[in-house]
Formats: structure tokens, C-alpha cells, sequence
């Protein structure tokens, strides 16, 4: 079983080969400096009776064979078919590790940059390898297509219709995107160098930091109940998902932006989420404002049982009692 293709001027040719049981899927990239470069994929076949694995001897070269496909292409959209020369991949049922937000959308920008950059006459028409990308980056599959999501509703990327399969989408940068890009590459901030040494007083700024669990619902429903409560207040709330900045994301991002808001409010229903306390300790450190809130009935730790918190039963209890609670960080 052999595939020839063409992506983005690098020629690929990937196949499989059997040895005793076991098959294996090989991809050999020819870069347009005459270059060749090959990477192997294998899986055990005991693998073949867990969920997202082939579970016939038919189905299964096919599905190694399209791993390598998809590995190849991610490792030429993201310039790091040197770091694949020859290496075996082994197929492991566990999930990834989860990825930080920032890290993913670079990760998707740079590709996308890559891809213009190879084949301008056709960007937007070459599909973005979501699969390979995931695959080469540990990317978990949910939290690539949240972030991609992200930087459309940002207005940076526009994704429509499908690419090869019902992983990988036709997407293209927005003139906006390109010039945040552009700005953001240029930004020299990973060690705060470039923050402003002017940072404001305590209680002047006129932004206030936000931590919760990265939930649909929470994204949604609790964000809109927090706005509310503030509403006309002259405050702007701070998401760490809505602005994307080189660097650390905690050391060079959130931490930045506990220290110069004017006051935080930490969710901390979910006790499986650690960032979320994480960011607590944090403000509680800097002598922050710390308005702490969960929803009726929560396990609160017992080191946190001391502080003050708004415990609410509904969303419409929480603006109701948030814009009292607020009040005196309003003045």
C-alpha cells in the first residue's frame, strides 16, 4: 500500500510495510532542495480493540498509514521535518497532557503562516492538517478546535467548509489576524521587557481580572452574569483567553495582569481545576482584591475556608450579589 501527494511543493510518499504481526506506516518527504526525509509510525496491534483504533486487520494499515500522511504534512507546515528525520512514532491510547491556550493558537498562527508563506496562490484552499498537528505537537483534539474557534470569534482566521476529512478544515488569515501576527512576532515581551515600567496604582486601573474553569458554560453564562453586575461601572473584565502574548502565560501574562487590576474574581466551584487557585494564591500574594466565588453546596479547602466568598445558587444570584459585593472597589 503505497500514496504519493503533493503538499505545498514537498513531495510525500508514504505506504506501509508488514513484519511477522506487526504493521508499521512510513512517510518519505522530499523537500524542494533535494533533501529526503523519513519518519515511521507504529502501533501495537493489542491496540486494536480500544475506541479511535481501527478494529479489523483490514482497517488498520489504512489508519497508520493516514497518521503518517498527517504527520508529514504538519511537520512541513510547521518547518520541523528535521526534528521527525527518521524517528519512530509509537501510537500510546492516553490522552495528551493539556496545552496552554496561548501555545495552541501560536502553534495553529504559525502553520497558517508557513502555508501562506509556501504556497501563496492557493491559501485558504490548502487545508490546515488539524489531525497532524495534533499528532506532532501532543495536541488533545478538543483543545485545538476550542482555540481555533477562539481566534475566529478574535476575527483573526476564517475556517469554512471541509479539507480532506472532518478533521481538517480550509482556514486563511484575516487582513486583521496578519497584522496582530505581525505586531505580536515583533512584541519582545517574553521576559516583561517590554512591559511598561509605569504600571498602575493599586485600585486605578480600570480593568479587573476574571479566573474560572474554561467551560463552555462558564465561557458563556458566568462571564455574562459577572458583566452584568459591573455593568456601567467603567471597568473592563480580563479573561486570560482573550488576548494572545508571547512568553509564559502565567509568569509573563496572568501574573502580569493580577498585579495591575484592580481586583480579581477567582470561581473556584470545579477543585479539579488548579489553575484557577493557582491564580487565587497569586492575587492573595500581591495583596490583590480577592473576591472569591463558587456555587452553593461547593467543597471549599479547608486552607480557604477562612476568606470571604459570594456562594450563589443561580447566575442571576450571582449579578445580583456581586454588584453589592463590588461595590466599595468601585469608588
Amino acid at each position: 500500500m503505497t500514496e504519493i501527494q503533493d503538499y505545498l511543493g514537498f513531495g510525500i510518499e508514504a505506504g506501509t510495510t508488514k513484519k511477522g504481526f506487526h504493521t508499521s506506516a512510513f512517510a518519505h518527504v522530499d523537500s524542494p532542495d533535494g533533501s529526503t526525509v523519513t519518519f515511521t509510525e507504529w502501533a501495537d496491534p493489542a491496540y486494536r480493540s480500544l475506541a479511535g483504533v481501527p478494529s479489523t486487520r483490514v482497517e488498520f494499515p489504512p489508519w497508520l498509514l493516514s497518521r503518517a500522511i498527517a504527520r508529514a504534512r504538519a511537520a512541513i507546515a510547521l518547518d520541523e521535518l528535521q526534528n521527525v528525520d527518521k524517528q519512530r512514532f509509537d501510537y500510546h491510547p492516553e490522552q495528551p497532557s493539556s496545552k496552554a491556550d496561548d501555545e495552541i493558537q501560536m502553534t495553529i498562527l504559525t502553520a497558517l503562516r508557513r502555508i501562506k508563506r509556501l504556497d501563496p496562490q492557493h491559501f485558504g484552499h490548502v487545508p490546515l492538517d488539524a489531525a497532524g498537528i495534533c499528532l506532532l505537537r501532543e495536541i488533545r483534539k478538543d483543545e485545538f478546535d476550542y482555540n481555533l474557534r477562539r481566534l475566529q470569534d478574535r476575527g483573526w482566521v476564517e475556517a469554512w467548509g471541509m479539507g480532506w476529512d472532518d478533521n481538517n478544515n480550509n482556514v486563511r488569515f484575516t487582513e486583521l489576524g496578519l497584522q496582530s501576527l505581525d505586531q505580536l512576532e515583533r512584541t519582545q515581551d517574553a521576559t516583561g521587557a517590554a512591559q511598561s515600567d509605569a504600571e498602575p496604582a493599586v485600585n486605578s486601573s480600570a480593568e479587573y481580572f476574571v479566573a474560572h474553569e474554561f467551560s463552555a458554560e462558564q465561557i458563556d453564562d458566568l462571564r455574562a452574569a459577572i458583566d452584568s453586575a459591573l455593568s456601567g461601572s467603567g471597568l473592563t473584565s480580563y479573561y486570560a483567553d482573550t488576548e494572545l502574548r508571547q512568553g509564559h502565560i502565567f509568569k509573563d501574562k496572568i501574573l502580569h495582569k493580577i498585579r495591575v487590576s484592580r481586583f480579581g474574581i477567582y470561581e473556584i466551584s470545579n477543585p479539579s481545576k488548579p489553575n484557577v487557585f493557582l491564580e487565587l494564591g497569586a492575587g492573595l500574594a500581591l495583596g490583590k482584591p480577592c473576591i472569591i466565588i463558587c456555587r452553593k453546596g461547593t467543597q471549599v479547602p479547608a486552607d480557604l475556608q477562612g476568606l470571604d466568598r459570594v456562594e450563589y445558587q443561580s447566575y442571576r444570584d450571582l449579578t445580583g450579589q456581586l454588584a453589592e459585593k463590588l461595590q466599595p472597589y468601585l469608588q
